[in-house]
């Protein structure tokens, strides 16, 4: 029992570590501002709150728009309390970094995974370059990614243990967190309560319900949450935006994109074994799928990976697809969210 204990704390200091070093090496450590940022950066030199967030909800009618401006008002407070400093400016991003290494490590527990393959797991967030960039920006790209996985582990814990104080805080920031800093978060959502249900009628074999329905939502949280996106978007990112005439494919040529989003965004982690491993996924389903004893054995765990990665690629088109309609740049960075989802 004491060495298992003494093993469990070991593994612990080694994961932390891990993130850490993780984090550190995306933390753009030196790095100068960029015009994107500065657009963060410029709200620092206002003396007052109020002031602040004048200037940001003006901003976010023409420059700024598709924005909440919590994450610009965030760094307005931490200018006035450290001075034009790079390191603070970023810190939202990078502080949600770490959460998101966190909470996939809590996913990973959730779902069974032994350490090794939780090392694995944060090796492969680690390799998807197109996500990581986002953890030493300050754009509010990785607070969505954060609240996305973390809505996912939230969602993923069985219910029982939800009414414990600290996962009823850890719903909260979860939730918040998303609200708050990106509109993008209200889609991904709705899909993890959607996804974590189903996921949860296939393991238990329960039957659908309306009660288990509306306790799995969380309806209080839910309630709260939509009040507070709609109150804030209200103010910001619902009351227009600019009308668009930019091509789509400016950035991501239409040749080019397969290729951008499956190998060098959502399967970027795979990289060299993504044709090969498709193949092999390809035909071991199919066996699976053939062979009724297989199937019986097999099928319900293939599910939910499955499912959770058509979520996220299915969101990610959605999102491009609404650039395409407003005549906007498809950008990767509107896939961020999905990005993460892909390799948990």
């Amino acid at each position: 029992m004491k060495n298992k204990l003494i093993n469990y704390h070991v593994s612990n200091i080694c994961l932390l570590l891990l993130c850490l070093f993780c984090v550190a090496l995306n933390s753009s450590f030196g790095r100068q501002i960029w015009i994107d940022e500065f657009l963060h950066f410029a709200f620092g030199s206002y003396d007052t709150t109020a002031e602040a967030w004048n200037a940001i909800s003006q901003s976010i009618l023409t420059i700024n728009h598709g924005q909440t401006g919590i994450y610009m008002l965030i760094d307005h407070w931490l200018m006035q309390l450290f001075g034009a400093n790079i390191f603070w400016l970023r810190f939202p991003s990078i502080f949600s970094g770490l959460v998101l290494f966190l909470a996939a490590i809590y996913l990973f527990r959730l779902w069974g995974m032994p350490f090794f393959w939780q090392v694995i797991g944060i090796l492969a967030l680690f390799s998807q370059t197109q996500l990581m960039y986002f953890v030493g920006e300050a754009r509010p790209y990785m607070p969505l990614v954060t609240a996305t996985v973390c809505t996912l582990a939230y969602y993923s814990t069985p219910l029982p243990q939800r009414t414990r104080a600290i996962f009823t805080f850890f719903g909260l920031f979860s939730i918040l967190m998303g609200v708050l800093f990106h509109p993008y978060f209200s889609v991904y959502w709705l899909a993890i309560i959607v996804f974590t249900y189903l996921q949860k009628l296939i393991q238990t074999g329960e039957k659908i319900s309306i009660n288990s329905v509306l306790k799995h939502t969380n309806i209080p949280l839910s309630v709260l949450g939509t009040i507070v996106y709609f109150t804030l978007g209200l103010s910001t990112w619902l009351r227009g935006r600019p009308e668009f005439t930019f091509d789509p494919f400016h950035w991501v040529k239409k040749d080019d994109l397969i290729i951008t989003f499956m190998d060098l965004s959502h399967f970027e982690f795979l990289e060299k074994f993504l044709d090969p491993l498709l193949i092999i996924i390809f035909v071991i389903f199919s066996i699976i799928i053939v062979y009724p004893k297989l199937r019986k054995v097999y099928l319900k765990d293939l599910i939910s990976p499955v499912l959770l990665i058509i979520i996220a690629l299915g969101i990610s088109i959605f999102l491009s697809y609404v650039s395409f309609r407003s005549d906007y740049w498809i950008l990767p960075r509107q896939w961020v969210a999905s990005i993460s989802l892909v390799p948990l």
